[in-house]
């Protein structure tokens, strides 16, 4: 039977957690948001630049003044050049939402989980090789209509340890930019 990889159970107790700390922090005027998101990462180890999707849910569970501060869950999928990629994250979000402006500019922490895999036709067996990914996202929302934003646009910087088991292998970072809508729920 395979055990989980001590990391992996790491990440599962922080986002345990966090979630429930957040909950507890929450007030009345939450503000849920679904999005959805066409994306590009460049992955500098297999030269190539998978396009994909990010989907995710964030919840502003607590405001102060212009701030929401809450929490964000997304994850990834993408393929590019024989290859494939996906993650799941999980982190504190804090958005402005300046007074008079139809935009709200946001930066999030996150840690999770992605990985790559090799697709094209090879002797070699097709597997993810799951590390562990953490870094920073940060975007601005433009709001089109009420309940409806535009995400403009998007940057993720994440590093993401070491594809290969051997100690001297170094991590990778991935840069991704994407575009999308979010839907605001009351």
């Amino acid at each position: 039977m395979l055990r989980p990889r001590p990391v992996i159970r790491r990440i599962a107790t922080f986002s345990i957690f966090f979630t429930l700390f957040a909950v507890a922090i929450g007030s009345a005027k939450a503000q849920i948001g679904i999005y959805g998101e066409f994306n590009a990462t460049h992955d500098p180890t297999a030269a190539v630049w998978y396009k994909g999707f990010t989907g995710g849910v964030y919840d502003n569970l607590l405001h102060v003044g212009p701030v929401g501060i809450g929490l964000d869950l997304r994850g990834a999928y993408a393929t590019g050049n024989q290859y494939g990629y996906r993650n799941f994250l999980i982190g504190p979000r804090f958005e402005v939402k300046p007074p008079l402006l139809p935009i709200k500019p946001y930066i999030q922490a996150s840690v999770g989980a992605g990985g790559n895999e090799y697709n094209g036709n090879s002797r070699l067996q097709t597997h993810y090789s799951t590390k562990l990914q953490y870094g920073f996202i940060g975007g601005l929302d433009y709001t089109l209509i009420p309940r409806v934003d535009l995400r403009v646009a998007e940057v993720e910087y994440l590093r993401m340890s070491a594809i290969s088991s051997g100690s001297s292998s170094p991590a990778i970072n991935l840069v991704t930019v994407g575009a999308g809508v979010v839907l605001r729920l009351p």
